[in-house]
């Protein structure tokens, strides 16, 4: 009796040494996750300060599509002057009496006007958000590296290899929905790792809500949900069977009923955008393909996109980096992993068919790359994989080279980062060659006349779709560098447009010839004010 008491005190002490041993490795790697986490946010930290992100991000739109930004930020602005009504998205610009338009899922664009609600107009705000938004995207993929890898300096590093990207960079802290629906689908595909893992339903349902988020903001990320359906006609065919599972989704139709509950609500907000501008008269976002349908359009495309974007989109150093990814993946395509290479093809396959879709706003509008940049996260992802496991499996001598190679190729990355920053902010470069700025600081000017907000004028000659409207904030319609005289005749006749200001008077009077000297209210920095009415 006494042997078998004390049998069974040492089995107790055991269990209780052995589960001690367990919580300690659990909080281990706790701490050793925190502390990664804590050097990669430090990292982005010393990198945003270094190529001028919080130098530059209280600057108002200006430089490479100031127009577009302006657009957006218009949205943010009328929620805050106008209304909180989320469902009827304005503009400054408008042709209907009301400015109501559609636009791709306003929530970034309504946090930004709650934020202006709470603190007063400060567009940093709403740039804050995306800033914010793509961070925490690049810390998610981080971690989902971590998951495969446990090496927290290569994981660093290639999470970095594929967000030094001049163009994301730039739009990282502004007023687009790109780069926030990029972080927001790096974060989803990180919850849907732990759900295939873990098998948590939570894990799941926030992989779905972000995802569908993601491509409600820009709809392109709706490309990851097309993945999940092709992984899981993959996985019936067993194509990814192992000993120990034959199938890699158990659940798979609650993934699908969740992933077509996820397109419904996608479908649905843009059917209800195309119908807003449709029935207010406003169309003023791009809801919809924009193809190219002759080769000569395709060839002016592909020379703009040569010339002028590709190594604003990655560096050549990167872009040397990533070619020998895909070449050692396709030597050592047997240690691949079958998942994340499938993922990654898929990807590459969406995003040429998107590509194909909207390939003629490729050559005017650098922020689409961002969008379809998962499939260079996944590749290096899928790279780090298989690196890291052959270096295990036959020698670290391949990690120290993979080390000196990628410290030097990101050496290069931050400084071509860099140069590229201050290049649109510092040089302002405009793609059809205004600045606007002289408009900036108009506002106070018109209001001290008693010039309200909501009485409209005519800007001209702003080719834009409404910068020189958003930054005066004055709401009305724009006249173009293009129009003829019939056409600003025609502007002019509108009896609900009061004022007219004009940012080249000469050019005005070349065109309309008529005398409107007795009409001046107002002269600041180049700009003229004429009372109409």
């Amino acid at each position: 009796m006494t042997s078998t008491t004390f049998v069974d005190k040492i089995k107790t002490a055991n269990q209780k040494i052995s589960y001690f041993f367990e919580q300690f490795e659990i909080k281990n790697r706790k701490l050793k996750t925190i502390f990664s986490v804590i050097l990669f946010l430090t990292s982005l930290h010393v990198f945003y300060n270094y190529i001028g992100v919080y130098k530059f991000i209280d600057l108002r739109p200006v430089s490479i599509h100031s127009s577009a930004q302006c657009q957006r930020a218009s949205i943010a602005l009328n929620y805050y002057k106008n209304d909180m009504e989320f469902f009827k998205p304005r503009v400054q610009k408008f042709s209907n009496g009301t400015g109501v338009t559609g636009v791709e899922f306003p929530i970034i664009y309504y946090a930004g006007a709650v934020m202006y609600k709470i603190f007063g107009f400060n567009e940093t705000y709403t740039k804050s958000i995306s800033l914010i938004i793509i961070t925490i995207g690049f810390v998610f993929f981080y971690l989902l590296m971590l998951q495969f890898i446990s090496n927290s300096l290569i994981a660093l590093s290639l999470v970095a290899s594929g967000g030094i990207s001049p163009v994301l960079m730039y739009y990282s802290p502004s007023i687009m929905p790109d780069a926030p629906s990029l972080g927001l689908i790096l974060m989803a595909w990180y919850f849907f790792f732990q759900y295939l893992e873990l098998s948590k339903k939570y894990q799941l349902n926030l992989f779905i809500l972000l995802g569908t988020l993601a491509a409600l903001i820009k709809v392109v990320s709706i490309i990851s949900f097309f993945i999940i359906i092709c992984l899981i006609v993959l996985d019936r065919l067993k194509f990814f069977k192992k000993q120990d599972k034959v199938y890699l989704f158990k659940e798979y139709v609650q993934i699908t009923w969740r992933i077509a509950l996820g397109f419904v609500m996608v479908a649905t907000w843009y059917l209800y955008a195309n119908w807003l501008a449709t029935a207010y008269g406003n169309p003023s976002f791009s809801l919809s393909p924009v193809m190219v349908d002759d080769l000569e359009t395709l060839n002016k495309v592909g020379e703009y996109v040569k010339n002028v974007w590709l190594f604003q989109y990655y560096s050549s150093e990167t872009y040397t980096f990533l070619l020998g990814t895909i070449l050692f993946i396709l030597i050592t395509i047997k240690h691949v992993n079958r998942l994340l290479l499938s993922i990654t093809v898929l990807y590459i396959l969406g995003s040429l068919v998107f590509v194909f879709l909207f390939l003629n706003q490729f050559m005017n509008h650098d922020y689409y790359i961002i969008s379809i940049l998962p499939c260079v996260f996944f590749l290096l992802l899928t790279f780090a994989v298989t690196l890291n496991k052959l270096a295990f499996r036959y020698s670290y001598l391949v990690l120290i080279v993979f080390g000196i190679i990628i410290f030097f190729n990101l050496k290069e990355c931050v400084i071509k980062a860099e140069e590229n920053y201050y290049f649109r902010y510092v040089n302002r470069a405009y793609l059809d060659g205004m600045d606007y700025m002289p408009y900036g600081d108009l506002e106070p000017r018109l209001r001290a006349l008693g010039i309200k907000r909501t009485d409209k004028v005519i800007s001209g000659f702003d080719d834009s779709y409404c910068s020189s409207l958003y930054l005066m904030d004055q709401l009305g319609v724009t006249i173009g560098s293009w129009y003829d005289k019939n056409m600003i005749d025609e502007t002019l006749r509108n009896s609900e447009l009061k004022y007219l200001i004009l940012n080249d008077s000469a050019k005005f009077n070349k065109v309309y010839q008529n005398n409107l000297e007795n009409k001046i209210i107002l002269t600041h920095r180049g700009l003229i004010v004429y009372k109409l009415r």
